[in-house]
């Protein structure tokens, strides 16, 4: 059994909430996101949208980008942060380890995807990008949903941070008293 001092407490608090910020503003982001499309098999632009409407979903997509990454950067942080701190038990609690390896499976791709919002978020206020055919906006918007690769890449990496969560709620992998409620 885990002792928690009061670091640790403050570690799982930002970790719960990180994830929590980073997960809610996910679901947004990509109602938003896919709003902007036909809801078919291959997705394809809705033709009743005007570009001021299509940039204003960008932009609201693209501002929340800000809360979602600090989200997830937190989560990250606090779990590695708490993992060095809890690593002497890790062997009575494989549900630590195993939260800690789906985060780092899961960290190169949302590296990246914060990377590309960050782009994103740098061409509509730094460079003021307003139409949406602009390369900028096709790079680093319209392609993370229609390309089938990142559609991919992007929901096992959802999957496995969410599932890095899970582990602290289920407790799988554990050694020692079991409870059997």
């Amino acid at each position: 059994m885990i002792k928690h001092d009061t670091l640790s407490k403050i570690l799982l608090s930002i970790m719960l909430l990180g994830f929590a910020l980073w997960f809610g503003g996910s679901i947004a982001r990509t109602a938003i996101g896919y709003d902007l499309f036909k809801p078919e098999a291959v997705l394809s632009l809705k033709e009743t949208y005007t570009n001021i409407q299509q940039m204003q979903n960008i932009y609201l997509f693209a501002n929340l980008a800000i809360y979602t990454d600090f989200g997830y950067v937190a989560f990250v942080l606090a779990l590695i942060i708490y993992w060095f701190k809890q690593k002497y038990v890790a062997k009575e609690n494989g549900w630590l380890v195993m939260a800690l390896i789906l985060c780092l499976i899961a960290l190169p791709v949302q590296s990246y995807l914060i990377y590309i919002d960050y782009r994103l978020a740098n061409s509509i206020i730094f460079h003021n990008v307003r139409n949406f055919y602009d390369w900028e906006i096709q790079e680093f918007f319209y392609n993370r949903f229609v390309s089938n690769s990142w559609t991919v890449a992007s929901s096992l990496s959802f999957l496995c941070t969410a599932t890095s969560a899970l582990c602290f709620a289920w407790l799988p992998l554990r050694k020692g008293e079991q409870y059997d409620n």
